[in-house]
This record gives C-alpha cells, structure tokens and sequence, in this order.
C-alpha cells in the first residue's frame, strides 16, 4: 500500500523537512543492493543539520541532484532499467529517454504492484477504496488528516512559505513544476487509475446497493472525467451513509485490539 500525493504540495513539504533533519540524508540512494556514490549522487546540502533554519527555497530548487526532485516517480520506478544513478547527469534526448523509462515503470509499479493505494487528498475515499479491498478489515473511525500536526514546525512554516510564493507569483513555482515534471504526469496517472478502481468498487458494493442514494452517486460517476470533480461529493454520501453504519460494520473488539490509527 502506498499514498500518492499532489506533486507541488509534496516537494514543498520536503523542503522544511530535509531542513530540518540534516541535508545528509539527500545522499542516501540505493540501487541493485549497493549506495550510490557521491560522484554518482552529491550530497545537495553538506553539514546541514537541526539549526532551526531553513534551506534557502531557491538553494533547495537549484540543486539538480535533489533527492525531492519527481521523489514519487523515481521511489516507485525500477531504477536498474535506467542504470541506476549513472545516467543522473544525462541531458538533452538521453535525459528524456530516462524519464520516460522512469515514469512508464513507475506506472507499471502502481498499477500491478499495489492492490490498494490511497490520495492524500481524499482521506475518506481511501478508506472507503481500502475496506472494499481489503473485505475484512473495518475501521472504527473515520480517518482525517491531522493538520493541527505541523503547527509551528518546519512543516508550516514551509505551507507559508508556499502561500507567500503564490500571492507573489514567484517564478519559483514555475521552476519547482519543471524539477517535478514526471511527477506531474506520474499523479495525473495515479489519480485516472485511483477513480476508475474506486467507480468499480461502488458498483459492486452491495450494501450500497441497498440504500436510497445509489442512483445519486451512480450519477456522479457517469462521466470519468467528473470524477475527481465530484470526489468531494461521492466523499460527503459514502461518509454520512459511513456513519449511520450502512457501509460498515464495526470489527469485534477485544481488550487486546486497538482502533486503527490514520
């Protein structure tokens, strides 16, 4: 199971990060069981550690050799099929050609590889999409994003940063799309697949069958294009009929058994 979120948002929220735990870990690849080298792969960000001071944002999009640059393609994607890190610098055709093996595996990957995988932005969806993969597992709870969390951490910092960014119109944003291009493509992919396995799981849920909305949300999946437009209304039907226990069925608990976590 994995998580696939928005790209931009994604590498903004690595920036405070890598900031804040120490620009060595930027160094830290592995491909065909060994450590790429730091010819191979240099460390963006040398002796940076937990000072409580951010990475300048134009320093962390300038490196070339960001570990947060198209992150979700490259984790996802057979590495070996693209010689590893040797072809890091490749530029002109060769770049693009590595690119297009890196993201045409990554595609592969989430598609054979994860019976299940979420978006960070539908958090109900993904458990609605999850218990209907996965037939016996219930949650007791529903789950939500816990966005209280980066309150006064590097983390919110970073969201204002990105807020300043956007009001200003930063060019930055321009060249953090350009840094995550296989990234933008890799999310458009995941969220086509993401909606069309959760059409097919409302079809077939025969307890939604059952109740009076079916043909309401049946009309919101008419047109897959829509879907991720009305994702947000599918969302709001399936959690109020979610709480009124028409979907779901609480699992027996134990005093040894614990409500799962989000």
């Amino acid at each position: 199971m994995t998580l696939v979120r928005e790209p931009f948002d994604r590498y903004l929220s690595e920036w405070p990060f890598i900031s804040g735990f120490g620009g060595e870990i930027m160094g830290r690849y592995r491909c065909a069981g060994h450590e790429a080298s730091e010819s191979e792969m240099p460390v963006c960000f040398p002796g940076r550690g937990m000072d409580g001071h951010l990475i300048p944002l134009e320093a962390f999009v300038s490196c070339e050799q960001n570990i947060a640059n198209d992150r979700q393609t490259w984790m996802l994607s057979n590495r070996t099929l693209t010689g590893c890190y040797n072809g890091s610098s490749a530029a002109g055709s060769a770049a693009a050609l590595r690119n297009q093996v890196m993201l045409d595996s990554a595609k592969q990957t989430l598609a054979t590889e994860f019976s299940f995988f979420g978006l960070t932005e539908f958090m109900y969806l993904n458990q609605y999409l999850l218990e209907r993969t996965f037939t016996n597992l219930h949650f007791s709870k529903l789950l939500q994003l816990r966005t209280n969390l980066t309150e006064g951490t590097w983390i919110g910092r970073g969201a204002e940063q990105l807020l300043k960014l956007s009001r200003e119109r930063s060019p930055l944003l321009q060249k953090i799309l350009q840094r995550n291009r296989q990234d933008v493509l890799f999310f458009s992919y995941a969220k086509r697949l993401y909606f069309r396995r959760l059409a097919q799981a409302i079809h077939s849920d025969p307890k939604l069958i059952q109740t009076e909305v079916y043909k309401n949300v049946l009309s919101l999946l008419r047109e897959p294009e829509e879907l991720e437009a009305n994702a947000n209304q599918i969302s709001r039907v399936l959690e109020e009929l979610d709480e009124r226990r028409f979907l779901t069925t609480p699992a027996a608990t134990s005093p040894h058994q614990h409500s799962p976590q989000p």
